[in-house]
C-alpha cells in the first residue's frame, strides 16, 4: 500500500480476500465491518468503565451507567464517519480499534497494575504502529498522562514490554519480504532496508504534508470543521451534550482521567495542523474528517457522561425518563440521516466508469492510467481482481501498482531517462500493431521536453500514435453507456464520497458528449461538466461570450471543494475568455475597459488567495494594467509577485 505501507491491514486484507464467499471487494469491506462492531462492544465497555470509575460526586446507579454507555454507543456506531469506515476497505477503522482497545486496556491499567495487561497493551500497540503508525503515535501522549501514576511499575516491567511492542511490529517485515511473493506494488519492490524506512516515514509525501498554501486561516478552519463535527458526524441537536460532556468531566473525574480523555479529544486536529499543513476545501475536510475518528469517539464518551450526570441529576423527578426519550428520538434521526448517506449499496460509480472505459478499448490494446485522478486503482480493481477484459495491459505512467511498468520507480529520476524509456516501451508494441491509450497526456513530457508521438482525443482516453500515422481506425465512443452513466449522476443516484476524484471522472464523460456535440442536463446541473463545454466553447468553438456566460456561471459558487492552483487556473480561463470576447474592432475602447474591469474586479481575490508564481492570472492582468485597460492594487502585486516577474515585466514597471 501507499507509504507508510499499513502492512497489518494489508495482510488481514489478504485473509479476508481468499474468502471463498462474496466478491473480493465485499471480503475486504467485511474486515472493516467486523473491527466496526468490536469497536462498538469495546466502546460501550469504555462508557460504562468511567461511569463506573467514580464521578466524584458520591454513589452510582450501574442502571444509568449502563443506559448511558448503551445508548452511547449507538451514537458512534450511527454516526457519519463511524459508518461509513465500517464499511469502506480503509485503514482508519483498524485504527479506531486499535485505539479504543488500548483506550480499555489502558483503564484497567489506570485503576491496578497487572502484568499481563501490561504485557497485552504492549503487543497491541507494536501491532497498531504496523497499521497507521502516524494517527496512533498522534493520540498517544493521552495514554502516557492517564498511566503516569502507574509509571514505576511499569517501568520495572518495561523489558518484556518492549519486546512485545517489537512483536508487534513484524508486520512490517512485510515491506521488504512482499517482493519475493506479489507482483503488485504502490511504489516498486523495496529491495533494501533503506527503502522500507523511507517508505514507513512516508518520505514521498512529505511534500504533499505541507503546501506553500497552507496558513493560519486554512488552520483555523480545519479547527473549526473539528469543533463542529458532533453537526456532520450525528446532528446538531448532539451539539450541547458533547460539550457539556465535557464540563461535567471536568467537574466530576479524578483530574487525571479527565485531562487523559481531553488530550486524546483535542491532540490528534491540534497536531495535524502542524504536520499536515495544507489547504481546507471539502476534499481535504473529508480526509481530516477520518483521520479525527479517535477524537470523535471520545467527543461520544462525553455525551455518555452528559447522560449519566443529567439522568443523574433527574434521577428523583418526573423528567428522568424525558432523557431517554430525548436520546431514542435524536438516535433516529440520526440513524435515518446516515443511512441515507452511507447506503452504498446502488452506488456502482467506479465499477461503472471502470467497465465503460474497459469495454470500449480494442482487443489486446495497452492501456496508460494517470493516478487517483482517473480513478486508476478502480480501473486495476475491475481488471486485475474481477478479470474483466484480461486481453488488455495496464500501466500506471507514474510506474505504480501494476506488475507492468516501464522503468523502476525507486530507481529511476532522471526525467529524459524515463523519456526514452517510455518511448522503447511504447514503440515495442506500436511495432506490432498493437494501439497504445493514456487517460492522460504523459507527463514525463511538457513544454520543456516536447512529446515526440501524437495523440488522437476520444474524450475517454488518447490514443498514442507514431506522428506519421494517418491510417489508423477511428474509435466507436459508448455514447449510450455515457449517456446512461450521467443519467444516474444528474439524478443523484451515485452517492457524494471522495466527489473530488470523481469529478474528474464525470468531466471525462462529459467531454465526450461534447465532442460529438450531444447535449445533456447534467451540462445545467453539474458545474464541472460546464466548466468543459466553457473550455471547449473557447477553444473549439470560439464562441466567446457563451463560455463567458458559462464561466460566470461556475465561478458565482466559492469553488470550495478544489485546491487554490486549480482556482486560479479557472479564473485564468474565464479572464482570458473576456479579453478574447471583448477583443474586436467592434467593440468601443470605453466599454472593453469596463467588461475587463469586471472581470479583474471578480478575479483579484484568487490572486491574493493564491499568491505564488504558478498563478499566471498575474501576468495578464500586470499587462493590461500597463496598457491601461484595467484599474488594480499594483503596489499589492509588486510587493506579492516581487519574484515572480519577468524581464518584460520588470521593465515595464520601470
Amino acid at each position: 500500500a501507499h507509504p507508510p505501507g499499513y502492512p497489518l491491514y494489508t495482510l488481514l486484507g489478504g485473509l479476508f480476500a481468499r474468502w471463498p464467499f462474496f466478491t473480493v471487494a465485499f471480503r475486504i469491506h467485511l474486515l472493516n465491518a467486523l473491527l466496526g462492531a468490536i469497536g462498538t462492544v469495546l466502546f460501550y465497555f469504555i462508557s460504562l468503565r468511567i461511569c463506573s470509575l467514580r464521578l466524584r460526586s458520591g454513589s452510582i446507579s450501574r442502571s444509568i451507567s449502563k443506559g448511558s454507555a448503551f445508548f452511547a454507543s449507538l451514537i458512534l456506531t450511527s454516526s457519519y464517519s463511524y459508518w461509513f469506515q465500517s464499511i469502506t476497505a480503509e485503514v482508519y477503522m483498524m485504527n479506531q480499534f486499535f485505539f479504543l482497545l488500548l483506550l480499555y486496556l489502558a483503564l484497567l491499567l489506570y485503576e491496578s497494575f497487572n502484568k499481563k495487561i501490561w504485557f497485552l497493551f504492549s503487543f497491541i500497540y507494536g501491532l497498531s504502529l504496523s497499521n497507521h503508525w502516524p494517527l496512533i503515535i498522534l493520540c498517544s501522549s493521552g495514554f502516557v498522562v492517564l498511566l503516569w501514576h502507574r509509571r514505576r511499575e511499569l517501568l520495572q516491567n518495561s523489558l518484556p514490554a518492549v519486546g512485545l511492542l517489537l512483536l508487534g511490529l513484524t508486520p512490517y517485515l512485510h515491506l521488504y519480504l512482499s517482493g519475493y511473493y506479489s507482483e503488485f506494488f504502490f511504489y516498486g519492490k523495496l529491495k533494501t532496508v533503506q527503502l522500507v524506512w523511507e517508505h514507513i516515514i512516508r518520505k514521498e509525501q512529505w511534500a504533499m504534508d505541507s503546501l506553500q498554501t497552507a496558513g493560519i486561516k486554512q488552520a483555523l478552519l480545519f479547527l473549526r470543521e473539528f469543533f463542529l463535527f458532533p453537526i456532520k458526524e450525528e446532528n446538531i441537536l448532539f451539539f450541547p451534550f458533547v460539550y457539556s460532556g465535557i464540563y461535567f468531566s471536568y467537574k466530576l473525574l479524578n483530574r487525571q482521567l479527565f485531562l487523559s480523555l481531553f488530550i486524546f479529544f483535542i491532540i490528534t486536529p491540534v497536531l495535524l495542523l502542524f504536520s499536515f499543513r495544507t489547504e481546507f476545501n471539502q476534499f481535504t475536510a473529508e480526509l481530516f474528517g477520518y483521520w479525527l475518528l479517535t477524537s470523535y469517539s471520545v467527543g461520544i464518551l462525553y455525551i455518555s457522561i452528559a447522560v449519566y450526570s443529567i439522568k443523574e441529576l433527574l434521577a428523583k423527578t418526573k423528567y428522568s425518563n424525558l432523557v431517554y426519550a430525548l436520546l431514542i428520538f435524536l438516535l433516529a434521526f440520526q440513524f435515518i440521516t446516515n443511512f441515507t448517506k452511507n447506503n452504498l449499496r446502488k452506488d456502482t460509480f467506479a465499477q461503472d466508469y471502470s467497465q465503460i472505459i474497459l469495454k470500449s478499448l480494442p482487443q489486446n490494446a495497452v492501456l496508460f492510467t494517470n493516478t487517483d485522478t482517473d480513478l486508476g486503482g478502480q480501473i486495476g480493481y475491475v481488471h486485475f481482481v474481477e478479470g474483466f477484459r484480461p486481453d488488455i495491459k495496464i500501466v500506471s505512467q507514474v510506474s505504480s501498482l501494476f506488475p507492468l511498468r516501464y522503468f523502476e520507480r525507486k530507481d529511476e529520476k532522471d526525467i529524459q531517462r524515463k523519456q526514452v524509456l517510455f518511448l522503447n516501451f511504447v514503440s515495442s508494441y506500436l511495432d506490432r500493431g498493437i494501439r497504445v491509450f493514456t487517460t492522460r497526456e504523459i507527463t514525463a513530457f511538457n513544454k520543456n521536453y516536447r512529446f515526440p508521438l501524437k495523440y488522437i482525443d476520444y474524450g475517454l482516453y488518447k490514443e498514442i500514435l507514431y506522428p506519421e500515422n494517418n491510417t489508423f481506425q477511428v474509435m466507436q465512443k459508448p455514447v449510450p453507456e455515457i449517456k446512461t452513466f450521467l443519467d444516474k449522476v444528474e439524478k443523484n443516484q451515485y452517492k457524494n464520497h471522495w466527489q473530488y476524484y470523481r469529478n474528474f471522472s464525470i468531466q471525462t464523460f462529459c467531454h465526450v458528449l461534447l465532442l460529438n456535440q450531444i447535449e445533456h442536463p447534467i451540462f445545467q446541473k453539474n458545474r464541472w461538466c460546464k466548466l468543459v463545454k466553457a473550455q471547449l466553447t473557447n477553444l473549439r468553438d470560439k464562441n466567446y461570450r457563451e463560455a463567458d456566460s458559462l464561466f460566470l456561471q461556475i465561478i458565482q459558487d466559492p469553488l470550495d471543494d478544489i485546491y487554490l492552483f486549480e482556482k486560479g487556473e479557472i479564473y485564468r480561463q474565464f479572464f482570458l475568455n473576456r479579453y478574447q470576447m471583448v477583443n474586436r474592432p467592434d467593440i468601443p475602447l470605453q466599454k472593453k475597459k469596463e467588461e475587463l474591469q469586471k472581470a479583474a474586479d471578480l478575479s483579484f481575490p484568487v490572486l491574493k488567495d493564491f499568491a505564488f508564481c504558478n498563478n499566471k492570472l498575474y501576468h495578464y492582468m500586470i499587462e493590461l494594467h500597463h496598457k491601461k485597460m484595467i484599474q488594480i492594487d499594483i503596489d499589492y502585486l509588486d510587493k506579492t509577485f516581487k519574484n515572480c516577474r519577468t524581464e518584460k515585466e520588470i521593465n515595464q514597471r520601470e
